[in-house]
């Protein structure tokens, strides 16, 4: 696997607003009927594990394994745990089951942002290979420090190698580093014998200010 991050490419997202629970459609297709058009299903709740009352559940990310579309992967990010997750699908949607697994460093447990526009990003590689691009941080870090972190799993999400890709921790006054919200998740599976991954992120540095502040930069 190789990671390029060119820098100032893109702009910044705009953000969404939270949902309290997750629904999946899945797309079916009749197979050997290429005349009959695509369906959608009735939606389905993706969070029948959580039967607490005070769940909050952001906005996911999907992504559908392009040599076996039943099965689908979901980021999950619970707003009281603050931790990232992964729910999986093996059957087109239809029921999930929410992974153990997380890919959060156990140095930067925590990965929900404040008025981010999402909480991470989910992509297909090739031979079932699966990207996960989050946030992290932990109370050490403050309210600024936030770092940029991408997990590769070969099983699914059941477990997962983690890549530092913008390290923020103990960097202080104006060397004060926001790295959020994560924007883009791209995985080139065609150049070279391995996948190219590209990654997209906002950068601040909240510890300028006037008239040396900088503008949030957008960052690849």
């Amino acid at each position: 696997m190789k990671t390029r991050k060119p820098m100032r490419s893109g702009h910044a997202g705009r953000p969404l607003a939270a949902i309290t629970a997750v629904a999946a459609l899945a797309v079916i297709a009749t197979p050997g009927s290429a005349a009959e058009p695509l369906r959608i299903t009735q939606p389905v709740r993706a969070t029948n594990f959580d039967s607490d009352p005070n769940r909050t559940y952001t906005s996911p990310s999907l992504a559908v394994d392009p040599t076996n579309p039943r099965t689908v992967v979901a980021s999950l990010f619970e707003a009281r745990a603050k931790r990232c997750g992964l729910m999986r699908s093996t059957d087109a949607g239809a029921t999930w089951t929410r992974l153990e697994s997380t890919p959060s460093p156990k140095a930067y447990p925590y990965c929900l942002m404040t008025n981010a526009t999402t909480q991470g990003r989910v992509a297909f590689g090739r031979d079932h290979t699966l990207y996960y691009l989050f946030d992290g941080w932990d109370v050490q870090d403050g309210e600024n420090n936030r770092s940029v972190f991408l997990g590769r799993s070969t099983d699914l999400g059941d477990t997962w190698k983690t890549t530092v890709v913008a390290d923020a921790r103990g960097k202080t006054g104006e060397q004060q580093e926001t790295n959020q919200p994560v924007t883009g998740l791209a995985v080139d599976t065609k150049s070279g014998s391995k996948d190219i991954v590209y990654v997209g992120w906002r950068r601040q540095f909240p510890g300028l200010s006037s008239p040396n502040g900088a503008p949030a930069q957008p960052m690849r």
